[in-house]
C-alpha cells in the first residue's frame, strides 16, 4: 500500500479555495470555499470549509500520534473500560486501513 505525503501540510488561501500543501510546497489537495462554478453541488459554508482544511492539515500529525499511542507497550487492554477497549480496537481498524 501506498503511503500518504509525509507531514507537516499547511493551508494556503488561493481564489476562493485552500490549497493544502505538504512539504516542499506539494499540493495534497484543495477545499473550495465557493460552489459558484459547480452545478447542482450545495455549498458547505465558508468557515466551516476551513474547518474541515484545518483538520486534513492535521492528518499527518494525528495518525503520527494516534499510532505511537497504539503502539505503546503500557497499553493493556484487559485494565481498560470496555468503551475505553472498544475505541481502541476502532482506532487500530482505522490505523490498519491508512
Amino acid at each position: 500500500m501506498t503511503t500518504f505525503t509525509e507531514g507537516p501540510w499547511t493551508m494556503v488561501y488561493r481564489d476562493g479555495e485552500i490549497h493544502i500543501k505538504g512539504r516542499d510546497y506539494l499540493h495534497i489537495c484543495h477545499v473550495l470555499t465557493d460552489s459558484t462554478y459547480m452545478e447542482d453541488v450545495e455549498a458547505i459554508d465558508e468557515a466551516e470549509q476551513e474547518a474541515n482544511a484545518r483538520l486534513i492539515v492535521q492528518a499527518p500529525k494525528l495518525y503520527a500520534v494516534v499510532k505511537r499511542l497504539l503502539a505503546t507497550t503500557e497499553l493493556n487492554l484487559d485494565e481498560v473500560e470496555s468503551d475505553t477497549a472498544l475505541a481502541i480496537h476502532e482506532a487500530l481498524e482505522i490505523i490498519n486501513q491508512i
